[in-house]
């Protein structure tokens, strides 16, 4: 199934030229709402990183790029068992009916750059978070029909709110987003338990038992490897959270969040988030996963639910359908079964 997906963009690349494919990419950002019909930069912060953004080299940066989102696939132990497993014929035709390939690579590759700016400076994650604020406000974000959308939207934001607060103060606690975290994976397996999908929610459980900084509790369950205390990364711009076996817990997370979210209109947009390099490449850097997820998911949000109510290409998202049933429920196994060797990998020996 990798190949083939690579296979099918590689092809759409390989029709496309620089001028075609720069104006997809500009109509991205316009879609981001961080840029403007005439090429004015609405998110001004942005502006001294146009070249970043907007490269001129496009068809190259783009095969890079999906070399990099095709290395974090095979990276992730959990998700080649489930990859392995599909056939071609089994390969959601429905959907590759309705994607653009084009657009749906520019919006990933618009999402990389802004998420690994973000990383790179909190001020600016600051700026983004104040300013798609407005637009959600000047776009209608906030009504009564939407509720669940806003709910999701700021369960999302508030850690990235708290840990700017942090950054602003140089110091955080050792338990830093540990319950915040807990309690957003407890809600995603609500959503599992209520579609139907049990096998997916039962990966969860290690998910939300180990959750950072574990210590056991209260003097039980000292068989188990520990975590580690939350932290700022090296360079300080970062939050790093550590599960016992982190690297394999993001492993855990990741598979079992693309097989939450394909189960939902957009669904390829919904699992790009999770596919791309600054997210899915965490192998050398496992403590910093939740962090460019967190930030990529607000990015993603906010890019969906405009594109969705306030379109501003060609493209109609709304017409993508959820994954099949019969390969989310082999997903879901297959992540159950992933979900029980984590439990042997952290056990004490």
């Amino acid at each position: 199934m990798l190949k083939s997906l690579k296979l099918l963009f590689v092809k759409a690349l390989e029709d496309e030229g620089e001028e075609s494919l720069g104006r997809a990419l500009r109509e991205a950002y316009l879609q981001f709402e961080v840029r403007d019909e005439s090429g004015e930069w609405l998110l001004l912060a942005l502006k001294e990183h146009e070249h970043y953004l907007l490269p001129t080299s496009l068809s190259h940066d783009l095969l890079k790029f999906l070399d990099e989102i095709e290395k974090g696939c095979l990276e992730n132990q959990y998700l080649m068992p489930f990859l392995d497993q599909l056939e071609e014929k089994e390969l959601p035709s429905d959907i590759r009916k309705v994607i653009d390939p084009i657009h749906l690579l520019s919006f990933a590759f618009a999402m990389e750059r802004l998420n690994l700016l973000t990383r790179a400076n909190p001020l600016l994650l600051e700026e983004v978070v104040r300013f798609f604020q407005k637009v959600r406000f000047k776009r209608g974000f906030y009504r009564v029909s939407n509720l669940l959308g806003i709910i999701k939207l700021h369960s999302i934001q508030k850690p990235v709110v708290l840990f700017l607060k942090a950054w602003k103060k140089g110091r955080m606690s050792k338990n830093f987003a540990k319950f915040f975290l807990t309690l957003n994976i407890f809600e995603a397996f609500l959503v599992d338990l209520c579609t139907g999908f049990w096998a997916n929610a039962k990966a969860t459980l290690p998910l939300m038992f180990f959750n950072p900084n574990y210590q056991g509790f209260f003097g039980l369950f000292k068989k188990y490897h520990f975590g580690a205390p939350s932290r700022f990364s090296e360079d300080g711009n970062g939050l790093l959270l550590f599960s016992p076996a982190q690297k394999e817990w993001s492993d855990l997370y990741q598979v079992w969040n693309m097989a939450l979210v394909v189960q939902f209109p957009q669904s390829v947009y919904l699992l790009t988030k999770l596919l791309i390099p600054s997210v899915s490449r965490y192998s050398d850097r496992p403590g910093n996963y939740m962090h460019q997820r967190i930030s990529a998911l607000l990015l993603a949000m906010n890019f969906i639910d405009m594109a969705h109510h306030h379109p501003r290409t060609k493209v109609d998202i709304s017409q993508i359908p959820p994954f099949p049933k019969e390969i989310i429920e082999r997903w879901g196994y297959i992540n159950e079964l992933s979900a029980r060797d984590y439990m042997r990998l952290v056990r004490r020996t």
